[in-house]
């Protein structure tokens, strides 16, 4: 995939995972929202935005991420890089106050990409992904007086589904080494 500059989110559908790793978290703002259904489960939306300085691989993502109140794993997960995420934000701040800024008159373009992620394939107790939508979208704001409004466009949209999953026993290197010198093997615990 790197070879044809596929985006590492695509790539790696589990990047997200990484926004809540406890060496990360420090990284990032976590601000939780009312539960919602997603996926016909009881998820927790959990706001993310990155804390500055913004260092890219580590906190360059602003987002929510739907994580299911009974086992916490993730549902589903819409991100932005932070610009795409400023963007989104002056947009919505510009049209909810309009009638508060008679000043406002320039029309204003935001283009912004949107990834969303959906964790839908269960196996053995673990979600995995089942389909990635990244969306390009150029919204116009009409100023006025008295409101304003915006019309949006879809400029890109890319879909990438995943299944025919495969899954392969792993091996610890202790079992291995127990194995080649003739030890019993390890029992599972149950």
């Amino acid at each position: 995939p790197r070879d044809y500059n596929v985006p590492r989110y695509v790539e790696s559908a589990y990047l997200w995972a990484f926004v809540f790793r406890s060496d990360r978290q420090p990284l990032y703002r976590f601000d939780v929202r009312p539960e919602e259904i997603v996926g016909g489960r009881t998820a927790l939306p959990i706001e993310f935005r990155p804390r500055e300085p913004i260092l890219k691989g580590l906190n360059d993502w602003a987002g929510t991420a739907w994580i299911d109140r009974e086992t916490t794993q993730i549902l589903k997960v819409e991100a932005y890089s932070p610009a795409d995420w400023n963007r989104l934000v002056d947009r919505d701040a510009i049209v909810a106050n309009a009638p508060r800024r008679d000043d406002h008159e320039e029309l204003n373009i935001y283009d912004i990409e949107r990834i969303v992620t959906e964790f839908g394939f269960e196996k053995n107790g673990m979600r995995f992904p089942s389909h990635v939508e990244i969306k390009k979208t150029r919204s116009t704001v009409f100023p006025g007086a008295k409101h304003s409004s915006f019309r949006e466009v879809t400029l890109r949209t890319v879909n990438q589904d995943y299944s025919r999953f495969q899954f392969f026993s792993v091996r610890s290197r202790e079992e291995i080494l127990r194995f080649v010198n003739g030890e019993a093997p390890l029992r599972a615990i149950p």
